[in-house]
């Protein structure tokens, strides 16, 4: 029987396991100690490639995905609350929120839950994931970090006062981002339920889910299987498109 599988998927999930640990455990030194990781890591992953040790490939890819988790969890409590002005760019599409628009964006590598309130939501709500857009405001902890927040690598909240210069993905976001469109199109014809559950399973996007929609996948267990499949499904459809 081949194990070789079974150690790497043993190592990757000993290295998601380890890193919260080792990042509470270094502190302040978690980013230096992340790009070291990452180098070893991938050095290591090269060398036991090459010398066909699947003992070497699970062991580097521990390493590894320590490294990944230092980097992700070092922004998340680093954040100097206070007055934000630049460029930030959509992890997330937007949804609307108590009469305004709530969206995660990325300030450089910190992840932010951003809030538009006014005219500027208007502008914001029609946009998607990888659009960017320059905005002032102020950033705050949250007063409660809850694990919602820690599973999106959320640092703090953005309440934002002012959105301009807003420009569409390039690249393979807008290449997704296309895909997305033409779906949305081909199932605008349908009816609200119909088309609000087309667009959660292939897009993951519950935007356009009535209350009692939701409600009934809540209660049955199936909500997860929106989000997952819908992300999946727009990566190999991003993918088919660009091959």
């Amino acid at each position: 029987m081949n194990l070789a599988p079974a150690k790497v998927a043993v190592g990757a999930l000993l290295g998601a396991v380890a890193g919260p640990v080792v990042y509470a455990r270094l502190g302040p030194m978690a980013t230096r100690a992340a790009l070291l990781a990452l180098l070893l890591g991938s050095g290591g992953l090269v060398w036991a490639w090459l010398g066909r040790s699947a003992a070497g490939v699970a062991t580097a890819l521990m390493v590894v995905v320590v490294g990944l988790s230092l980097r992700a969890l070092a922004p998340l409590d680093t954040l100097d609350p206070g007055p934000v002005s630049g460029v930030v760019v959509l992890r997330g599409d937007p949804e609307v929120s108590f009469g305004g628009i709530e969206v995660v964006v990325a300030d450089g590598d910190r992840r932010l839950l951003a809030s538009i309130d006014g005219p500027s939501a208007g502008e914001v709500a029609a946009l998607q994931l990888g659009d960017s857009m320059r905005v002032t405001g102020r950033t705050r902890r949250f007063r409660e970090s809850t694990g919602w927040h820690r599973s999106r690598h959320l640092a703090g909240e953005l309440q934002v006062d002012w959105v301009g210069d807003i420009r569409v993905g390039r690249g393979a976001v807008a290449v997704a981002a296309g895909v997305r469109e033409r779906i949305r199109t081909s199932v605008a014809p349908l009816d609200p339920d119909a088309r609000a559950l087309v667009l959660g399973a292939a897009l993951g996007d519950d935007r356009t889910q009535s209350a009692a929609q939701r409600d009934r996948f809540l209660r049955s267990g199936l909500t997860h299987l929106l989000v997952v499949s819908g992300d999946t499904r727009l990566v190999r459809g991003g993918w088919a498109d660009v091959t």
